[in-house]
């Protein structure tokens, strides 16, 4: 008996003119495209030697707050308190003393011309009145200035500053005790000077002068001994550096 044959399947010939519906591509079901991995932003780096700009405010700027102070009174010490006394004159401002000493000097001057004498007044010594309270007043306006800027939280006193107004402070220190030191060497050196020394008493406004610019001077290295701990412990600080994370497989 033999096996029972199937029919043939009869060739349908396709019709050019039939379109042929197109066929959708299926997406790889582990395909790598751009979005599968998260994207990370570059990694935060900063380097402790080069630390970000630091700023301050009016707590961490007490010497040249103190500095501004000092030479805010000396400068008002100059034109309202008592620069020195006299006995039947009274005190005198620094202003009144400065205008006095330079009409001394301006009379000795045509005196000994008049005569043709060398004058005993060598020197216009209220020069050195106005070199005192021009340095007070360039200590004021520096550190001032610069207090202003800490409390605006603004950046910190440059040491450049900070050096300009220690060397105000310490030429005005010197000018101040220049008066006091010629008047001394005159008293023990003529008898004139002793009598001069005798009646001339410095009063407290020249005293107060020199306590302005020793505030100065002590402000001023304050600040930058304050300065040089903040820039040391900023630059041997850990500095911040963010690892990135490894991209998502």
């Amino acid at each position: 008996m033999y096996p029972e044959q199937q029919p043939p399947t009869p060739h349908i010939e396709s019709d050019p003119s039939t379109p042929v519906p197109p066929v959708e591509a299926q997406p790889a079901p582990h395909s790598a495209t751009p979005d599968a991995y998260p994207q990370f932003g570059p990694p935060q780096y900063q380097s402790p030697i080069h630390p970000s700009p630091r700023v301050v405010t009016s707590a961490n700027a007490t010497g040249v707050m103190i500095a501004a102070f000092g030479g805010a009174a000396a400068v008002l010490a100059f034109f309202v308190l008592p620069y020195i006394e006299l006995p039947l004159v009274g005190g005198l401002t620094g202003l009144q003393t400065a205008n006095t000493l330079h009409n001394l000097y301006q009379t000795a001057r045509a005196l000994s011309q008049t005569l043709g004498q060398a004058s005993s007044f060598s020197f216009d010594i209220s020069l050195v009145l106005w070199l005192q309270v021009s340095l007070a007043a360039l200590v004021a306006g520096l550190a001032g200035w610069q207090w202003t800027r800490a409390r605006q939280v603004g950046p910190l006193p440059t040491r450049g500053t900070l050096i300009s107004i220690l060397i105000s402070a310490i030429v005005g220190i010197v000018a101040m005790l220049y008066p006091h030191v010629s008047f001394q060497s005159q008293a023990s050196s003529s008898t004139s000077g002793q009598i001069a020394t005798a009646l001339v008493n410095f009063g407290f406004g020249y005293w107060l002068m020199v306590l302005g610019f020793a505030a100065g001077i002590g402000g001023t290295i304050l600040q930058l001994r304050a300065d040089s701990a903040q820039l040391s412990s900023v630059i041997s600080g850990p500095g911040i550096y963010q690892q990135p994370a490894p991209p998502f497989i």
